[in-house]
């Protein structure tokens, strides 16, 4: 199940903290079906 319309109505904040290559790298035919998080140390 693609993520997109889930992470932009219920976590808008993470779809501008992450950057777009890490989305691309998660995406298959456009659609986001993974999310990993990058910790700042």
């Amino acid at each position: 199940m693609p993520l997109d319309d889930l992470l932009e109505q219920y976590a808008p904040n993470i779809m501008k903290a992450v950057s777009i290559e890490a989305c691309q790298e998660t995406s298959y035919n456009g659609k986001i079906y993974f999310m990993h998080m990058e910790k700042e140390e």
